[in-house]
């Protein structure tokens, strides 16, 4: 205020640089919230996500554009280019950071926050002029005063000085709070810049300023930083995916009031979008001067309805405050001339009565309603000497010659009308096309899902197939033509004829045969075409195809014979299912809460949790089916964070025999009848070992593959096969008896893999080796305190998961990667087992999102919460999360399971405290 002279034009010049700084501020606000969605979604790469890490020189871009390129404030020309060059000659600072999406978040709060303070700056602002304009008003009634009294010093009507509301309200420097303590903070600072003095008052002043903004943004940041945290902490994968993240909002409505629709305004300051490019490309000039002209009235609505009192309200203040300067004498002279002119003017004006007037008008009508054909017709009527000459005017006439549309602003509305409406109906068409593309692609996949799922309707679609090429060929008349009567010319001769109703059940005589089709019917010779002759398809049999065949067709035999020995099943050579959890039956009892189950077992203790009796049947639902014993004492646990630490677990997948029981009726059958009952009684007894000695003694051979004789019958490939799934479901008959039988199995299995699979085929081998190598990893997960098994897990998953990738089984790998990490889990290398269940997770994204990549992220929260790292564990829990609540409706007993460790985790976050090292 020192250096404003008078000090009345401070407000003014206030508000100016307020908004100024205000448009600013809007500009960097959407050119960081529209930044934000370019670097953490996959707008523009597939790579990009909430976990991206783009430079700290982005957010110094989207400021540096918007204050000194847009604003034109801050640097002079030119000084950018050395700023970027002493950045790139310090070799350090922000151009070498880099930033996250919270960095973001916390600068769009922040300029949120910058505008509304400026709005409430001008607000405040405009509030001081209304009242120091009430004052002058109600001063101007007491002019009558003396002279003297007018020179005194205020006193208000005590008698004392003036209070701090009259100060406020008389002078701009004088700030009045209702908080006694803000009060005295901002009394404080206005004495301080009052202390400023000198000639560079100024510019010492501005550094003043800059020193109480940074201790304000100080205070402010620690705010701003925990409202960005939890903006991100609140997100999931989904709106990365979804191309647009949610506005960030303010905890209280009251905050942010002047930049709610953030997201909206940010889209208004950019290009725009391509549908709108099309269509003003597709508009005509004539719509495009009518869309224009909306624009200009929509703008002149806005500016009318929320910037017009406040420029009454400037303009009244300046004109009190008499600023600018009073009128100088050339302003003055100027002021007299124009005055001069307008009597002159009026001077001129046609003086006559109203009556008269009306009686001499002649209307200018536009000449496209008539009014140009009748002014010339009267023109050429008149005498010479009375008609008007033709000024001759210097604008060029239209090339196209036809009339404007524009000239008939009803002609105009329709036209406009018209043309919306038309838009209108072409977006519904695109919106219709795209629709039935779309639904033609879905119902296509689902048939070819169909097709896959059902064999049986191959051959009806084969059949369709060729009536309707051959309708193509021939022409669909001609293909699909009515049954001709009897007796006509080319009618066929074994045509069957519609039988009437009345005689539908009657047994037809021999006489009546004939007549039906025309020729007696021939009797069927038993044996006139041997079945195995020609095949259906009008194929060679295998006997003709001679005996040079290519390993092509070597493969198609050997493929053809497992079908016939499986009975069709070849859902080995195929990958699993991704929904590894199963459905709810409809009979589940009902979800607990988590504390409950979790109290409920405190009193117990598992000597090693987790099912492993669905080795030979259905997956596990959780690891709480082990040898329990009980506790003494029904006290409630302390919950902290060795209890939850002891409860947290990954979820457990056991790998299955496939169709054990099919495969073990099937080796009974092949021994000898006297021993079959010892066979069952080693069963029951739990001897597996002396079960599979009993099979040296088969009808078709020595079919033991745990031994090293020589009279094993390795070629019989698909014996040996029914043997190992013999043996996988033994060993997890064995776990859940005892476990040192299923060890000793799974040794003796892992030794005998070179001799019992050298004679399959190379694909077959493959599939048989992962299934063994998958099965020796399970059990290593059960027996975890075998140093000799520990050392040899990673071997089994490194032989497993290389073959999985190597027939394209991404689900199968998924699922070993999974076992691994639960082995490691309980080694108690959990960073490890994260890796292994990331690389899991890698295979699944291209996928759509099913139960087993909720299981993935179920169990990386568990290891993320194990090291602490709980930011990254509430993250999975969100997106296992959001990832299930999109499938149907799974069996209670594991969506228990995901609620417990939901529940743990979040209470571990809580009772979590960082100790000082």
């Amino acid at each position: 205020s020192k250096q404003v002279k008078p000090g009345t034009a401070m407000p003014i010049l206030f508000m100016s640089a307020t908004q100024t700084a205000l448009d600013g501020f809007w500009r960097v606000l959407s050119l960081t919230w529209t930044e934000s969605n370019d670097q953490f979604t996959t707008r523009f790469s597939k790579y990009r996500g909430l976990k991206s890490r783009p430079p700290w020189s982005v957010l110094e871009t989207c400021c540096w554009t918007a204050f000194v390129e847009l604003c034109g404030l801050g640097l002079e020309q030119g000084a950018a280019a050395s700023k970027d060059q002493k950045r790139s000659e310090g070799g350090g600072g922000a151009a070498n950071r880099a930033a996250n999406l919270e960095a973001f978040i916390e600068d769009v709060y922040s300029m949120r926050f910058a505008v509304d303070l400026l709005e409430s700056s001008m607000t405040d602002t405009e509030d001081f002029m209304m009242t120091w304009l009430k004052r002058k008003v109600k001063a101007a009634q007491f002019r009558g005063a003396s002279k003297a009294k007018r020179g005194e010093k205020k006193k208000d009507q005590q008698g004392g000085e003036l209070s701090g509301k009259d100060l406020a309200a008389e002078s701009f420097a004088y700030v009045w709070v209702e908080d006694a303590e803000l009060r005295g903070v901002l009394a404080l600072c206005s004495r301080v810049l009052d202390s400023v003095e000198g000639p560079s008052a100024h510019l010492l002043g501005y550094t003043v300023a800059c020193q109480f903004m940074m201790a304000m943004w100080k205070g402010l940041q620690p705010l701003m930083q925990t409202l960005a945290q939890n903006y991100v902490q609140g997100l999931a994968e989904g709106h990365s995916i979804g191309q647009q993240l949610p506005p960030p909002n303010c905890p209280d409505p009251k905050d942010g009031h002047c930049s709610r629709r953030v997201g909206a305004l940010s889209l208004s300051y950019g290009a725009p979008s391509k549908d709108c490019l099309v269509m003003i490309a597709a508009s005509p000039p004539a719509a495009l001067e009518l869309v224009v002209l909306v624009q200009a009235r929509f703008k002149g609505y806005i500016f009318r309805k929320k910037h017009m009192p406040r420029l009454k309200m400037v303009s009244q203040y300046a004109s009190y405050a008499e600023w600018p300067a009073p009128e100088t004498e050339a302003d003055k002279k100027a002021e007299v001339l124009k005055q001069r002119k307008l009597k002159t003017a009026l001077a001129a004006k046609d003086t006559r009565p109203l009556e008269e007037q009306m009686a001499d008008f002649k209307p200018n009508v536009s000449k496209w309603i008539g009014g140009q054909t009748v002014q010339k017709d009267a023109v050429a009527l008149a005498p010479k000497e009375e008609q008007p000459r033709e000024v001759k005017t210097t604008k060029p006439e239209r090339a196209d010659a036809g009339p404007r549309l524009t000239a008939d602003h009803k002609a105009c509305a329709e036209f406009y009308a018209v043309y919306l409406f038309n838009m209108y109906i072409r977006h519904e068409l695109i919106k219709m096309w795209f629709t039935l593309v779309n639904s033609y692609d879905t119902v296509m996949a689902r048939f070819a899902v169909l097709l896959k799922k059902n064999p049986s309707v191959k051959p009806m679609v084969e059949s369709v197939s060729a009536q309707l090429k051959r309708g193509a060929t021939i022409g669909f008349r001609n293909a699909f033509q009515p049954p001709k009567a009897v007796g006509s010319p080319g009618a066929p001769k074994a045509e069957t004829q519609k039988v009437k109703d009345k005689d539908l059940f009657k047994r037809p005589s021999s006489q009546e045969k004939t007549s039906r089709t025309g020729t007696p019917l021939a009797p069927v010779t038993p044996g006139t075409q041997k079945l195995g002759d020609v095949k259906p398809d009008g194929k060679k049999t295998m006997s003709e195809a001679g005996s040079n065949v290519g390993e092509e067709q070597a493969a198609r035999d050997y493929l053809t014979q497992y079908l016939q020995e499986m009975g069709g099943d070849d859902s080995q050579f195929k990958d699993i299912d991704p929904n590894v959890v199963p459905l709810s039956s409809g009979r589940s009892p009902r979800r607990l809460r988590p504390e409950e189950i979790l109290f409920e077992n405190a009193g117990k203790v598992t000597s090693r949790p987790g099912s492993v009796s669905s080795m030979t049947g259905d997956l596990a639902t959780s690891r709480s089916s082990g040898s329990e014993k009980s506790v003494a004492g029904n006290k409630k646990p302390v919950v902290d964070m060795e209890f939850c630490t002891s409860k947290l677990r990954p979820i457990w997948l056991t790998i299955k025999a496939r169709s054990f029981l099919s495969y073990r009726s099937k080796v009974v059958q092949l021994l000898p009848q006297n021993l079959m009952s010892q066979y069952v009684e080693f069963e029951k007894k739990g001897l597996y070992g002396a079960c599979l000695k009993l099979l040296e003694s088969t009808e078709a051979g020595n079919l033991n593959v745990l031994t090293s004789d020589h009279s094993l019958v390795t070629s019989k490939v698909f014996l040996m096969e029914t043997v190992y799934q013999l043996i996988v479901g033994y060993i997890g008959l064995a776990l859940q008896k005892e476990v040192s039988v299923a060890v000793q199995l799974m040794q003796k299995t892992m030794e005998s893999i070179h001799v019992g699979l050298r004679d399959m085929h190379t694909a077959h081998r493959t599939v048989l080796e992962a299934f063994l190598y998958d099965t020796a990893l399970s059990v290593c997960y059960h027996v975890p305190t075998d140093p000799t098994l520990a050392a040899k897990a990673e071997s089994y998953f490194q032989n497993a998961s290389q073959r999985y990738l190597k027939l394209s089984h991404l689900n199968r790998y998924t699922k070993c990667c999974l076992r691994y990490a639960s082995v490691l889990f309980s080694q108690k290398h959990h960073h490890e087992a994260e890796y292994f269940i990331q690389q899991g997770v890698n295979k699944l994204l291209s996928n759509k999102p099913s139960a087993l990549f909720g299981l993935c992220f179920h169990n990386l929260a568990v290891q993320c919460a194990l090291q602490n790292r709980f930011a990254d564990a509430e993250q999975h829990v969100r997106t296992f999360q959001s990832i299930l609540r999109y499938q149907p409706k799974l069996s209670t007993s594991w969506m228990q399971s995901f609620d417990v460790t939901q529940w743990l985790i979040l209470k571990m976050k809580a009772l979590y405290v960082v100790t000082p090292s």
